[in-house]
């Protein structure tokens, strides 16, 4: 599979940048007493998705990988629509 042109990536990063602030907190909706910090945008080799990487701020300091669609979606919880993630001040 051929990749999109680097300038097209480029300019979807940058997108991603105005939806999910690099450096900034974030709570998930299910506890939101754990804590995210957001340490980089990036593209899946694989699919060419734009995703934001993350490292847990409890336990073990874990990093992970969402695609940037599933972190700005929002989601049905206790009989709300709620953001997935929401940045938080600490």
């Amino acid at each position: 599979m051929a990749h999109p042109p680097e300038a097209t990536l480029a300019k979807e990063l940058e997108l991603a940048g105005q939806l999910v602030i690099v450096g900034a907190t974030y709570a998930h909706y299910k506890d939101t007493d754990k804590y995210y910090k957001v340490t980089g945008l990036a593209v899946l080799e694989s699919t060419d998705e734009v995703a934001v990487l993350y490292k847990a701020l409890y336990g073990k300091g874990f990093t992970f990988v969402r695609p940037l669609s599933s972190w700005v979606e929002d989601v049905e919880w206790e009989e709300a629509t709620v953001p997935r993630f929401k940045r938080v001040a600490l």
